[in-house]
């Protein structure tokens, strides 16, 4: 009988001890996705501003060909 109890109570204490882990391992992982989120929105942030500038200076470029094919094109204007 005195083992059974001791089965028992070391069960509780070992479900109770179980619990508590699980309880602070998903507060972990939820801080780890809202980090990995973070860095997501961050990186697209960076992303957009690179895409942006390298578009500015395309479409400078491009207006500066257009430029030079019209003068080449029409030497005296018009």
């Amino acid at each position: 009988m005195k083992s059974s109890l001791r089965k028992l109570r070391g069960f509780a204490l070992h479900r109770h001890d179980s619990k508590e882990k699980r309880e602070h391992h998903p507060r972990a992982h939820q801080d780890e996705l809202l980090q990995a989120s973070q860095d997501m929105l961050d990186m697209r942030s960076c992303y957009d501003s690179l895409l942006s500038a390298a578009a500015a200076a395309a479409n400078s470029a491009f207006g500066i060909l257009l430029n030079v094919i019209f003068y080449l094109s029409y030497p005296g204007g018009i």
